[in-house]
């Protein structure tokens, strides 16, 4: 309840509670630490790729690093995090000329958008100014930048205005916020009763700021003011840091780290556009079609800013990004899912980032379960939550230990990292004794009742649910990899007992779904015995993954192709004709480009090329068609608009481009342990006559450039392999065995 005392009265009584307010009059005698500061406006390192348009409302835009996020919308207000706290939401930028009354938003007046891939920048143009707001989070501090060039003809002033939040990602909480302004460091520092916490907001052009409360309310607003002299901000960007730290200290530390970020700006912003330029450099090039080979590179980026680190938890990989608001505590899926690093794992080795990956697999493996389960979710405030003891989300998903396994053994095989097996040799033996203890039923499948939530976590699919067949494919090839890997470390009885586990499993999942009275496989094996008579685009994962084969799984894929399940921008989670059908509805029919990405694999092993050619091209426009560069969660099934709760940057999202087009269109599989590639190629007609090409394929420690040429019924394959850029006299194995058409010339050598 609000109290009935007078306001003033009521803040005066929290004062006591904020001990570093009690020194906040010895401070102001203290020496401002940036008289003579200047950020020059020199140009940046130029970025490897850029992509720009005119300015939309209500699209989002984001920024991100390993430590910290920002994410608005492109004519509006954006907030700030510096994981895991939520500093700031809200936050406007408005400008007012000398001689004009009011102050104008610069949102109003947002003109275009231009996305690198280590930073952000908003132009903004009225009457009196012309701003670019380059936003960017640099992975050496945990700082998150606004630098703004103003081009104005005669002096003004720049306002900053937003509400402070200072609260960690959800569950956890803290107490009220205390909010003052600093005028040795033009910023308000942020704080709260106990001290564990604290932040500033400012930036060394701010000359004075509105007054702090010790305790805000819900719709409480902090300003400063910055003023704008035109041959001075000719000269220079003038900055906006936003800085956090927690533990002992917190209020010092912060203190610290703000100043250090602010005098090393220029570096740190240099650094990290180098640091992408490098790593842009290593991702494989695509010479397919414009449209694209350009969707590949930023969805590879994608994935790559999946990549988060916690002093904490370790570091790990996260979903996705999108904005919290003032409420909800979840800046979209910005935390450490086990489950999704496991979907996206051929994204991430298709886009040579095994080391992300390696990241992703290593975290989950920490935080393992005693009876082997893996974690599907860790929050990235787990420590402040007590977040695997008091919290049932951990652990509640079955299909994550399954997955894991899965893209451990496909790591192994890629880059040949025997050292990798042998560090998660223990917990991959552990996870495989858990998914055998899940077959409640004997049929040689787990059960959702018994391992958790597969396909579905909400809706109509998970009634009477037995055994869905997401749960089924990532359990089954699990066991097979199991049975690989073991066979590889010289364990032969476990190499046995898992090679017959997979077949067994394997034979359930190929008889036990397939629905004969429909002529497909079936979603899911339910309680009394019958399949589910819903069709969804989850079997696609069962072909993909080649537990089925043949002509069930091609009659699969036709039955999928039909326009109940696949729309021109995706494919529905469930289809049209379902009594359940609900084009928002999460699991009930909404399409998801991670599945229609599933699905454009399932279409490539099956030879329907010229289907999973146009799920790719439609998953591909969405990196472009809302926010920039970024793939979207989810978007309606009625329509090429993404849900209003959609995370418009999402990694499994952006998987769904890279791995149709590497492992689907050109089939490359490597294995760096055996010295082979086998090229398994499914080429569209609209690219038949054509040569596509795919450079600097990871392979071990090599690179390999792949060329195919589809002409005549025929697929010719140019292989050539090389270290770096110096040419390699190491010559692999290269089989050549296309899914359409056949097999032409093979031609291997060095680059």
């Amino acid at each position: 309840m609000i109290p009935t005392m007078p306001l003033a009265l009521f803040l005066l009584a929290f004062l006591p509670q904020f001990p570093e307010s009690a020194v906040a009059t010895e401070r102001a005698a203290e020496a401002a630490p940036f008289v003579g500061y200047a950020l020059e406006r020199r140009p940046l390192p130029q970025a490897a790729r850029t992509l720009s348009r005119v300015a939309r409302p209500s699209i989002a835009w984001d920024a991100v690093g390993t430590r910290s996020f920002l994410v608005g919308v492109e004519d509006g207000a954006f907030e700030a995090w510096v994981w895991p706290w939520q500093v700031l939401h809200d936050a406007r930028l408005s400008y007012r000329a000398a001689k004009s009354d009011a102050f104008v938003e610069l949102g109003r007046s947002a003109e275009a958008i231009e996305v690198r891939p280590d930073a952000t920048t908003i132009t903004y143009s009225s009457a009196d100014a012309r701003v670019e707001l380059r936003a960017f989070c640099p992975d050496d501090e945990p700082v998150a930048f606004l630098w703004l060039a103003l081009d104005v003809d005669a002096p003004g002033t720049l306002r900053v205005s937003f509400r402070p939040r200072l609260q960690p990602q959800w569950p956890a909480a803290v107490g009220g916020v205390a909010g003052r302004f600093d005028a040795r460091f033009g910023a308000f520092v942020l704080s709260e009763p106990s001290a564990r916490v604290a932040a500033l907001v400012g930036s060394p052009w701010a000359a004075r700021g509105s007054a702090g409360a010790q305790y805000d309310l819900a719709d409480g607003t902090l300003r400063f003011e910055c003023d704008v002299n035109p041959a001075r901000a000719k000269r220079e960007w003038l900055p906006i840091a936003i800085v956090a730290t927690d533990g002992a200290g917190a209020p010092q530390r912060a203190e610290e780290l703000y100043a250090r970020a602010l005098r090393s700006a220029a570096a740190l912003a240099e650094r990290h556009a180098i640091a992408w330029n490098v790593r842009a450099a290593s991702f494989p090039i695509a010479d397919v079609v414009p449209e694209l080979d350009d969707a590949f590179f930023w969805n590879a980026v994608s994935l790559r800013q999946g990549l988060v680190r916690s002093a904490e938890l370790g570091d790990g990989v996260v979903a996705g990004y999108g904005p919290a608001g003032a409420t909800s505590q979840r800046p979209g899926f910005a935390w450490f899912f086990s489950g999704d690093v496991g979907w996206n794992a051929r994204g991430f080795l298709d886009a040579n980032l095994s080391d992300v990956l390696a990241t992703g697999l290593d975290f989950a493996r920490r935080h393992q379960r005693a009876d082997g389960k893996l974690p599907h979710e860790v929050v990235l405030s787990a420590h402040l939550c007590d977040w695997f003891a008091r919290y049932p989300f951990a652990y509640i998903h079955g299909d994550t230990t399954g997955l894991w396994i899965h893209a451990c053994r496909e790591l192994v095989q890629r880059t040949g990292d025997r050292a990798f097996l042998d560090r998660s040799w223990s917990a991959i033996v552990a996870a495989y004794r858990w998914i055998r203890a899940q077959d409640g039923d004997g049929d040689g499948l787990p059960d959702n009742a018994l391992a958790g939530m597969g396909a579905s976590e909400v809706g109509a699919l998970r009634a009477k649910l037995a055994t869905d067949v997401h749960l089924a494919s990532a359990s089954a090839v699990a066991l097979a990899d199991v049975a690989e890997l073991a066979a590889l470390r010289g364990d032969d009885a476990l190499a046995a007992e898992a090679r017959l586990a997979a077949e067994r499993a394997r034979t359930r999942l190929a008889t036990g779904f397939w629905d004969s009275e429909r002529g497909e496989l079936a979603h899911a094996l339910l309680a009394d015995g019958s399949v589910s008579k819903e069709r969804t685009p989850w079997p696609a994962e069962a072909v993909f993954l080649r537990l089925v084969d043949g002509e069930h799984a091609l009659a699969t894929m036709r039955a999928l192709g039909g326009d109940d399940v696949t729309t021109p921008w995706g494919v529905r989670f469930l289809s049209r004709h379902s009594a359940a059908y609900d084009p928002k509805g999460y699991n009930e029919g909404a399409v998801w480009p991670f599945l229609t990405g599933i699905a454009a694999l399932g279409d490539f092993e099956t030879g329907r090329a010229d289907e999973g050619w146009a799920k790719l091209v439609a998953t591909a426009r969405l990196s472009t068609s809302e926010a920039l560069g970024r793939t979207p969660e989810v978007l309606s099934g009625a329509r090429a608009r993404s849900l209003d709760a959609a995370v418009p940057h999402q990694l499994f999202s952006s998987a769904a481009v890279v791995a149709p087009l590497v492992s689907g269109v050109f089939g490359y599989e490597a294995d760096a342990l055996a010295g082979r590639i086998v090229l398994r190629p499914s080429v569209p007609a609209v690219l038949e006559g054509r040569r596509i090409t795919l450079r600097r394929l990871a392979f071990g420690a090599e690179k390999v450039d792949v060329e195919l040429h589809a002409h005549d019924g025929v697929v010719d394959a140019d292989v050539r392999v090389y270290d770096g850029l110096i040419a390699t006299e190491f010559a692999p194995k290269v089989e050549l065995r296309p899914r359409r058409g056949r097999a032409g010339d093979v031609r291997v050598r060095s680059r």
